[in-house]
C-alpha cells in the first residue's frame, strides 16, 4: 500500500521530521518506507494507492485509560458534587443489570468511536469481574489494537455492586484464563495485564498475585492512584504510608507499571516515580468534570518521567485532540506561564511518549511513522475552515484539530475506517442496537432527567 502527496507526515521519529508531500509504503502490517512522494512513487508500484492530497498523515493516538462500555456516560448527567454519590446512584445499578451482550454492545459502540475518534491503541480499564471477553470480542470485529485491564479487585469497590470483586484466587485464575485465551492473539494486537481498579484499596496478597501474574506472563502492570485529598489522608493514617509508597512496599513499582492520574503526588513520592522508572497516565478532561485537582505535570516531566495521556468519556466524548489541547492550556492557566507544556511535548504524549508508557514499552513497535514498525496510522482533512491556516502543523493538531477532521484510520497495516466510514462493521447497525440497549437500561433503573420533561 502507498499514500502519497500528503500535505505532511509527522513521522514523531527521533529526529521528530515532518515532510512536506510526503508518502508513506506499506508491506502487510509493517511501515516499508516514509519520504518524498515524488522519491516513493519511484521506488514502489503498489497496487493499493491512497492519495492523501490536502491530508495530514500521523501516528495513530493513543488512549492510556479508558472504558470503552460507557459511551451512554455524560448522557447520564453529572450534576453531583462528589463522584462516589454519582457512583452509587448512577452507575452501581447501571452496571449491575448489563448481561453479557449488553457488554459487547456497549464496546463496539465505543472502540467504533474511539477508531473515529483518531485513536489507533487503547488502554480498556474494566474493573468488573466479567465482560472481558466480550469487550475484546467487540475489539476483534472492529480492528482496534488494546490492552485489555483485568480491573475487578478484593475487597469489591463501589460498595460491593455485582461484578465488582474478586479474591487473589478468583482474580488469578481469570486473569491467566484471559492471558491464554488473547495476550498476543490478533496479529499481536490485543495484549491483557493486570489493573486492579485501585491498587491502594487492594489487599496486599491481591496486590501480590497481581506481580506476580505480571512477572510470569510479562504482561506488565496498571492502576489508579489516589484522585481525592480526603480518602488519601484516610489512607496514610490508616497505612502509615504514602500511596505510592504502599505499592512500591508491595513490588508494583516498575518500569512495567503504569499508574493513573498521579494527581496528588508530592516530592518524595515523585522520587519514588522517578528511581523506579514507573510510568504515568495523565487526563485532564475526565478529571475536570468532578473538580480533581490537576496532577504536577511539568514537574513531572522535568524529572524525566514518561507520560502519556488518556481520557474516559466523563468528559462528553471520547476526543484525544480535545484532550490534547485542553492539556496544553489547562497547564499554562495553572502555572501562569511558568513551567508549560509545549504543543510538541503534548502531541508525544499522545503518540511516542504514549508508546513508551504502555505497562510493555511499545515504543519499538508502535507511536511513530518510521520503517520496521507496525503500520498504526490516522489521516487528518485540513480543508475544513477550522483547520485553517496551517502555518505551524503540529500547533494545529494540538490546539486547532478536533476528532471529525479524522479521515482515515489504519491499523496493523489494514484500512479499518476511510472516508469516516468503518470498513468491518456495519455502523448503522451498531448505532441503533447501541442506542436502544441504553433506552432500556435507563428506563429499567428508573433514571430520569434532573428536570421536567413534557410527553405530550
Amino acid at each position: 500500500m502507498l499514500l502519497k502527496n500528503a500535505l505532511y507526515v509527522v513521522t514523531m521519529d527521533s529526529k521528530r521530521r515532518v515532510i512536506k508531500d510526503g508518502a508513506v509504503a506499506i508491506e502487510g502490517d509493517t511501515i516499508k518506507d516514509v519520504g518524498k512522494t515524488e522519491d516513493l512513487v519511484k521506488k514502489y508500484r503498489y497496487e493499493d494507492v491512497i492519495d492523501a492530497k490536502d491530508k495530514v498523515i500521523m501516528p495513530g493516538l493513543m488512549n492510556l485509560y479508558t472504558h470503552v462500555m460507557f459511551g451512554f456516560k455524560a448522557s447520564m448527567g453529572l450534576n453531583v458534587e462528589h463522584e462516589e454519590v454519582w457512583w452509587k446512584n448512577t452507575m452501581d445499578p447501571w452496571l449491575s443489570s448489563l448481561n453479557a451482550k449488553d457488554i459487547y454492545t456497549h464496546a463496539l459502540f465505543g472502540t467504533m468511536q474511539l477508531i473515529r475518534s483518531g485513536i489507533t491503541n487503547v488502554l480498556e480499564q474494566h474493573f468488573l469481574n466479567v465482560g472481558c471477553d466480550e469487550i475484546l470480542r467487540a475489539a476483534e470485529e472492529t480492528g482496534i489494537r488494546i490492552i485489555e485491564g483485568y480491573g475487578a479487585r478484593d475487597p469489591p469497590s463501589h460498595g460491593g455492586a455485582a461484578g465488582y470483586g474478586a479474591t487473589p484466587e478468583q482474580g488469578r485464575k481469570d486473569m491467566v484464563a484471559l492471558i491464554k485465551k488473547w495476550h498476543g492473539k490478533e496479529d499481536g494486537r490485543f495484549s491483557v495485564c493486570p489493573a486492579p481498579s485501585s491498587g491502594c484499596g487492594a489487599t496486599p496478597e491481591y496486590l501480590k498475585m497481581c506481580r506476580e501474574v505480571a512477572n510470569e506472563y510479562k504482561t506488565g502492570l496498571a492502576t489508579h492512584s489516589p484522585i481525592y485529598p480526603e480518602p488519601q489522608r484516610e489512607f496514610i493514617r490508616k497505612n502509615k504510608l504514602r500511596p505510592l509508597e504502599y505499592l512500591y512496599h508491595h513490588g508494583w513499582l516498575g518500569p512495567d507499571c503504569l499508574l493513573f492520574h498521579c494527581n496528588l503526588v508530592d516530592d518524595f513520592e515523585i522520587g519514588l516515580l522517578k528511581r523506579t522508572g514507573t510510568k504515568v497516565m495523565h487526563d485532564v478532561i475526565p478529571n475536570s468534570v468532578f473538580g480533581i485537582q490537576l496532577a504536577p505535570v511539568p514537574t513531572l516531566l522535568k524529572e524525566g518521567i514518561t507520560i502519556g495521556l488518556g481520557q474516559s468519556v466523563s468528559g462528553g466524548k471520547w476526543d484525544m485532540f480535545e484532550e490534547m489541547k485542553a492539556t496544553t492550556l489547562m497547564h499554562r492557566a495553572n502555572n501562569m506561564y511558568q513551567m508549560t507544556i509545549e504543543t510538541y511535548k503534548v502531541l508525544e504524549m499522545a503518540t511516542i511518549d504514549a508508546a513508551k508508557a504502555c505497562p510493555i514499552d511499545q515504543s519499538k513497535k508502535i507511536g511513530s511513522i518510521e520503517p520496521g514498525k507496525k503500520a498504526d496510522m490516522i489521516l487528518l482533512r485540513t480543508k475544513d475552515p477550522e483547520m485553517l491556516p496551517i502555518l505551524d502543523v503540529i500547533n494545529n493538531i494540538v490546539l486547532m484539530c478536533s476528532s471529525h477532521q479524522v479521515d482515515t484510520s489504519i491499523i496493523n497495516g489494514k484500512v479499518i475506517m476511510e472516508n469516516r466510514k468503518m470498513k468491518n462493521i456495519n455502523e448503522e447497525k451498531t448505532i441503533n442496537d447501541f442506542v436502544t440497549t441504553v433506552e432500556h437500561i435507563y428506563k429499567k433503573i428508573g433514571a430520569q432527567p434532573d428536570y421536567p420533561v413534557v410527553q405530550s
